[in-house]
């Protein structure tokens, strides 16, 4: 799905009248797109007259039906500042100053160009790549008055009161720079007297939950249920988990372009392992090993675990099928693995999808997030985002680490 020339990955929210997705641009460089009404995207036209690296920049705009407009921003990627005072008690005096003064500047400039933010919070500070803090969410931006502009310093104050309350002996400061009298530039001075700016440390990206990644359905159980008693089932997957695993590690210091098809073989005797009835108890002479060449040529057939009611096991027969699938030149194969529509889909077609999982130790647990018709896996490093199609599972997203390294 693309709008306005930029092909949708995933929502990341959506309220009335205003959504944000992230995109792939025209180089396949990763972007936000937010549609946004006409107010609002009149708002952030005109602060986009203000130049600062501590401001977002709008790489571009385009208009939809419904006198709606596409905004689109460079991906942001190191969190908001509001996570940054959620995971961590204490920061520096330093890490304070780099925070509070790059604020001021991106306000400072604001107000140069004729424009307040007029909704500075914390979650709308976020952390670049390489840890500059800049001022997104430029939609409510209003033009820059003597009552705006004293609007913007008096959230600037409550901001920086919850800095500073994680820097030790802060109090001098605060009260000196959220005095009555003090402008942007008294601040930035004062700021700067305090502290010499320094690195932020950003907590650890967390995993993603199900939640944001379908953030349309509803949030699962804070604290699913324990697995009932492992099926007959489940301990089939379990072992077909370990003889994959045990595979790529014999292999880890073969060449990449022998790796691959070497698993998908051990792959292809795992997923003849998983359609044996009876709980895996024949010998293993009675399963005989596909050659790579029939691996090229067939699609895996369908197992019965997609159809039943285990994240887990339809997770690794998914996951066991996808990678047969990525090198088959078998009509429909992905087709029956990846969720139809979906951003997966479409990138492993075209042969850009996300590499195989590095498959996780045998005695990894399998922990599983579920909220209706989707679930998201994870099996030691590995994440799989699964959603049911028709009542069978299909593979909707894949997180997952590198293959060894030629």
């Amino acid at each position: 799905m693309e709008r306005g020339g930029y092909r949708l990955i995933r929502m990341l929210s959506s309220a009335e009248g205003d959504e944000v997705s992230l995109c792939a641009g025209p180089d396949d460089e990763p972007v936000v797109l937010r549609i946004v009404r006409e107010g609002p995207a009149d708002a952030a036209v005109a602060a986009s007259a203000a130049a600062s690296p501590h401001l977002a920049q709008l790489l571009d705009l385009f208009s939809l039906p419904e006198d709606r407009f596409g905004l689109v921003y460079p991906r942001i990627a190191g969190g908001t500042l509001a996570r940054v005072l959620a995971r961590r008690s204490f920061l520096e005096p330093g890490e304070a100053s780099t925070i509070l003064v790059s604020v001021v500047r991106a306000l400072a400039a604001l107000h140069a160009a004729g424009c307040a933010h007029g909704a500075l919070i914390p979650s709308g500070v976020l952390f670049d790549a390489a840890g500059t803090p800049v001022l997104a969410d430029l939609t409510a931006c209003v033009p820059a008055t003597e009552v705006s502009r004293s609007a913007d310093l008096r959230a600037f104050a409550v901001l920086a009161a919850a800095v500073l309350s994680r820097v030790r002996d802060s109090e001098p400061l605060l009260t000196r720079i959220t005095a009555s009298e003090a402008t942007l530039e008294d601040i930035e001075a004062a700021l700067f007297d305090a502290a010499e700016p320094r690195p932020v440390e950003l907590p650890a990206a967390e995993a993603p939950t199900i939640e944001q990644l379908l953030p349309s359905r509803s949030p699962p159980p804070a604290d699913p249920a324990p697995p009932s008693a492992e099926s007959p089932g489940r301990r089939r997957i379990r072992a077909a988990v370990a003889r994959i695993a045990e595979a790529a590690r014999a292999l880890r210091t073969v060449r990449r372009r022998v790796w691959v098809p070497a698993v998908l073989v051990a792959a292809g005797l795992v997923a003849a392992l998983l359609l044996v009835p009876g709980g895996g108890t024949e010998a293993p002479g009675e399963v005989p090993p596909p050659t790579p060449s029939e691996s090229a040529q067939v699609a895996p057939p369908p197992d019965p675990a997609v159809a039943a009611d285990d994240p887990v096991a339809a997770a690794v027969a998914l996951a066991v099928a996808r990678d047969a699938c990525l090198v088959s030149t078998a009509s429909g194969c992905l087709e029956r693995v990846d969720q139809p529509g979906s951003a997966l889909l479409e990138e492993d077609l075209a042969g850009v999808g996300p590499p195989p999982p590095t498959l996780p130790d045998p005695g990894a647990s399998a922990t599983v997030q579920r909220t209706g018709d989707a679930a998201l896996v994870t099996v030691g490093d590995v994440r799989l985002l699964l959603v049911r199609v028709d009542k069978e599972w299909r593979l909707r997203d894949v997180f997952a680490a590198e293959p060894p390294s030629p």
